[in-house]
């Protein structure tokens, strides 16, 4: 999965106020967008990058917080970007255990058939594949609560 970078992430209303002082300030503008295009981390922009972000969106210094100077949640869509990774990494992490239990319960059936592995019993060999179809169950539905969350 490829990052968006800063400057795709940059909620609409800044990005306007960006551009619309283009006209003006063209080579600083572009310097800006340039910057924003190559990064995909906040913490990698300067201050002065930051500053001049803040300048040249009409952004009152004044209005903007500590935490939005160190974070950059008010200029940038974060948290939406967040939620869609944490969903995606959710998504792979589910799959992954749907599959490795898919294959326990192969290797489970197939040492059912014939009589054991020689460490367990055909009986135990029942119950431990009994309780992973539970589990393969159980996971399946979580993938599917993933799959459909908004």
């Amino acid at each position: 999965m490829t990052r968006l970078t800063l400057y795709q992430r940059l909620k609409p209303e800044v990005k306007g106020a960006l551009l619309s002082n283009m006209v003006d300030y063209e080579s600083t503008i572009t310097s800006i967008i340039e910057k924003l295009s190559n990064e995909t981390f906040y913490s990698n922009l300067t201050i002065s990058d930051v500053s001049s972000l803040y300048t040249f969106s009409d952004i009152e210094l004044l209005k903007v917080t500590a935490w939005d100077f160190k974070y950059g949640d008010n200029i940038f869509n974060i948290k939406k970007i967040m939620n869609k990774e944490i969903k995606e990494r959710a998504r792979h992490k589910a799959f992954a255990k749907i599959s490795f239990i898919e294959l326990e319960n192969r290797t489970y059936k197939r040492d059912i058939k014939a009589g054991g592995d020689g460490r367990l019993s055909v009986d135990l060999l029942q119950r431990c594949l009994s309780s992973n179809e539970k589990e393969l169950l159980t996971w399946q539905y979580i993938a599917k609560l993933i799959e459909t969350d908004e």
